[in-house]
């Protein structure tokens, strides 16, 4: 038996005072050899290897043109892995990218992954830390060849006595992470358990497990963990937290204040980030909802009906509704795009335009283009000027 001499470096599983490790591996005497019988070989803590064969006998061999697998094992394969070992038992932050499709790339590609595209973050950074392209990684940093059977051969040998390089160790943190195996997910992807802890708590208030994809957003995406924990402690909700947490520069968008107090209210959150675009602060829901004595949560609905089809009613214009019993519109984008082009024209060369939302409301009580056509030929150019129903019903009738 002889035992190889060993160089600089980790020890298996990151111990330094750890046990020797004693695999079973396949022994070829010809690199294309069907056939193989197997032995033990032991990697000890200082990663020298103990094998059956005279290796240096071995190495003479092969130069004058044997072959003898366990030559490579000792001398290519187990300082592949162990080049790589730190990254299989520690957390490493995945080297990944967002694609303009929505998928997610390696950074540093090898032919194995070179014009794919993964669907998830977790997708990704599990093919960073498989054998497939560890080898080629490895190939291309040390530029030697490396048998890729056997590379596989001796990790899975590892992981049958220490456990599987894609799981997380056991932790507490198991209970916030909302999915099965989701703390293993995120440990491959580089988040250990205490770091889960850490993420959890930027959530305030939420109380339910987190999903996976709101750890990921808080280390992959640049979201201000201050920002994200204010706006969700006003709407503590696990999938608000993550739908917050993948929104791009929300902070740079909009005061948190203002994303958890709609998200409080009960906006959906198409038309959240309508009002967020039209700049109507919530504290406007409040307002009308004492004005109009309503409830304010159905005021802010109201408010972003009325921003997704980019409009931005003031007390006036509900009160216009009101007097005409209209308490739940529904504004249409193309009608009104369309509608805004013929007043335009209609207006042609002539200084006093009316404003989108005048039009939306004029519409709204209106009914038709047409009709709205026929009150701006007789000078209408605001909302407010149909409080009085009866001149309404006049223009009516007139634009026949």
């Amino acid at each position: 038996m002889t035992r190889s001499t060993p160089g600089a470096g980790p020890v298996p599983g990151g111990e330094p005072e750890g046990e020797p490790m004693e695999l079973v591996v396949r022994c070829r005497a010809s690199p294309t050899a069907q056939d193989a019988r197997t032995h033990r070989v032991t990697i000890h803590p200082d990663w020298s290897v103990t094998t059956p064969h005279d290796l240096d006998a071995e190495r003479v061999g092969m130069a004058l043109g044997g072959y003898c697998s366990c030559v490579e094992l000792v001398d290519m394969t187990i300082p592949a892995l162990r080049s790589v070992i730190d990254v299989l038992t520690n957390p490493v932050t995945a080297e990944v990218e967002p694609t303009k499709a929505g998928g997610w790339t390696v950074r540093r590609t090898h032919a194995c992954c070179r014009s794919r595209e993964f669907a998830g973050i977790v997708q990704a950074a599990r093919h960073l830390r498989s054998a497939t392209h560890l080898v080629k990684a490895v190939r291309a940093r040390r530029r030697r060849p490396l048998d890729e059977a056997q590379f596989e051969e001796v990790l899975a040998g590892f992981e049958r006595i220490r456990g599987s390089f894609q799981q997380a160790p056991r932790h507490r943190a198991e209970a916030l992470v909302r999915e099965p195996g989701g703390l293993d997910d995120l440990w491959v992807c580089g988040i250990a358990p205490d770091q889960v802890e850490r993420l959890a708590a930027v959530a305030v208030g939420v109380r339910e497990p987190l999903p996976v994809a709101y750890f990921l957003a808080l280390v992959y995406r640049s979201v201000d963990p201050e920002w994200l924990g204010e706006a969700v402690a006003r709407c503590p909700d696990p999938d608000i937290a993550t739908w917050l947490a993948w929104q791009d520069a929300p902070h740079d968008r909009a005061p948190a204040a203002q994303w958890g107090g709609w998200l409080a209210l009960g906006v959906p959150r198409r038309a959240l980030l309508a009002l967020l675009d039209v700049a109507v602060p919530v504290q406007r829901a409040y307002a009308l909802a004492t004005a109009l004595a309503a409830p304010a949560p159905v005021l802010a609905r109201e408010l972003g009906t009325w921003a997704l089809a980019g409009c931005t009613p003031t007390l006036g214009h509900f009160l216009v509704l009101r007097d005409h019993g209209i308490t739940a519109a529904t504004p249409s984008t193309r009608a009104l795009d369309l509608l805004c082009a013929e007043v335009d024209a209609l207006l042609a060369g002539r200084p006093a335009a009316v404003a989108r939302t005048d039009l939306a409301v004029l519409l709204e009580v209106l009914g038709t283009r047409h009709a709205v056509h026929a009150v701006i030929r007789r000078g209408v150019r605001q909302a407010g000027h149909l409080r009085d129903v009866q001149a309404v019903d006049r223009c009516l009738r007139a634009a026949g």
